[in-house]
């Protein structure tokens, strides 16, 4: 499975989706929401993974905070 990196412009709900299939355990949390987007956080096995927000243009990548190996370890 391909790694998101920042910038990156991906479905929070479908990367999620791929996680779990790969045998992550991932969520999100909307840390804000207002009527222009989002922003959540995606943690993997419980660490903080990365960073999406979502404006007029689509969803993307802000940051990620720790790598898949990093979550996994």
């Amino acid at each position: 499975m391909e790694e998101v990196e920042a910038g990156d412009w991906k479905d929070i709900d479908e990367y999620t989706q791929e996680l779990r299939k790969a045998g992550f355990d991932a969520e999100y949390e909307n840390v804000w929401s207002g009527t222009t987007g989002f922003t959540a956080i995606l943690t993997v096995n419980g660490r903080a993974h990365a960073v999406f927000e979502r404006d007029v243009i689509g969803q993307y990548v802000k940051d990620v905070k720790n790598t898949l190996q990093q979550c996994a370890g």
